[in-house]
């Protein structure tokens, strides 16, 4: 299927000390369709991990590319970073220079101390052009006092300034203008042939036998119970929450016990009751002493292992089978996945968090996730 013109944003996330690590968050609440093949494309959520050195770079489907519709949605932007917290929404053009676009040009500008605005610098205006020299602004703006004034197209040398107003007349009353009250009555005998139209209808308070109304038992006898349910859930359509990490490999030392694999752990929005499948695709270098789990994260802890579905360190004793070391082989690219139906514990501000932990060490262990060898994760919520 195809997608909008992937635009590649990238920038380095800073503050006053220095880069700053955390995730950015592109979400979008649009169903997009393609005008060649009539394929929609889905609502998603795109998450970037930003590394220590605040540098990242991401692909994202442009929101005007004219072979899609609708033309001018936006993504929405949440930033999961220690001193900003915020979300806002951008329009990425599909016709970026070189096809890229830096992330300071999509973030909104704040007002300077004389409280003036400025635009991105993305910007753009309907019928182009702009500086040069114009005509000079108006300083007087007509106000209409009456109603029925016919339109003017105004001064051809002049136009009018951004903060310009317009008067208003007074309010007309009801007999200025002809009008009844908007409070008065009429009697029935007041409109013709309406008490011969009420005398035809029925009380408003009367009710029907079933057998009253033609063919109403057999439609009923071909309905579902109210209660009745389906298999696949609440028929929400799944939310797929996804990105890649080539921020750089991750070395492993020697553990003990299992341990959360740093830099590499995924967050996606979710409530109670929802079903999530986790999935990663990513090359493994790991001796036979190494042994890898999918595991569900919460505040820094692990509360659940893949392979078992507990929170038990001791069940789960070599790991996730799917991830489990090969003799004589150092250099495994592995796709394990991980299912679960989400209780109200697994949630911390509204997300679940996935991650891989480690455990052993026989030799030097690695996760690849760099522009060579990314790794790509993925988190589909089902819903309930």
């Amino acid at each position: 299927m195809s997608t909008p013109t992937e635009i590649t944003v990238s920038g380095t996330i800073l503050d006053s000390d220095g880069p700053v690590a955390g995730r950015l968050v592109f979400a979008s609440r649009t169903l997009v369709r393609d005008g060649a093949s009539n394929d929609v494309l889905l609502p998603q959520e795109i998450v970037v991990n930003v590394g220590d050195t605040g540098e990242f770079s991401v692909d994202i489907p442009a929101t005007d590319d004219p072979a899609f519709s609708p033309i001018g949605w936006t993504w929405e932007v949440r930033a999961h970073f220690p001193h900003w917290r915020t979300a806002f929404a951008v329009a990425i053009p599909y016709d970026s220079p070189g096809g890229a676009i830096a992330f300071s040009n999509l973030v909104p500008v704040p007002p300077d101390e004389d409280a003036e605005l400025y635009a991105l610098a993305s910007h753009t205006h309907e019928g182009g052009g702009g500086g040069g020299d114009g005509p000079a602004a108006s300083s007087t703006v007509v106000s209409e006092t009456t109603y029925g004034a016919s339109a003017s197209a105004g001064n051809a040398t002049t136009y009018s300034r951004g903060n310009h107003t317009h008067g208003t007349p007074a309010l007309p009353t009801p007999a200025a203008i002809g009008a009844s009250p908007t409070g008065h009555t009429h009697a029935i005998s007041d409109t013709t042939g309406l008490q011969t139209a009420l005398d035809g209808k029925a009380a408003t308070s009367h009710d029907h036998a079933i057998s009253d109304v033609t063919s109403l038992q057999t439609t009923l006898d071909g309905k579902a119970a109210s209660d009745h349910t389906h298999p696949g859930g609440s028929g929400q359509t799944p939310t797929i929450t996804r990105g890649r990490v080539t921020s750089g490999d991750v070395t492993l030392g020697t553990e003990a016990a299992w341990t959360i694999v740093p830099g590499l752990e995924f967050a996606a929005e979710a409530v109670a009751g929802d079903n999530l499948t986790f999935t990663i695709g990513a090359l493994i270098q790991q001796s036979t002493g190494d042994f890898f789990e999918l595991v569900m994260i919460k505040e820094g802890s692990i509360i659940q292992f893949a392979s078992t579905g507990t929170s038990s360190s001791s069940a789960s004793a070599e790991g996730d089978g799917a991830i489990y070391p090969q003799t004589g082989v150092a250099f495994v690219s592995r796709s394990p996945w991980y299912s679960v139906t989400v209780g109200s514990d697994d949630l911390s501000g509204g997300e679940v968090t996935f991650g891989i932990a480690h455990k052993g060490g026989g030799s030097a262990a690695k996760v690849f996730a760099s522009a060579n060898f990314p790794l790509r994760w993925m988190i589909r919520n089902d819903h309930q």
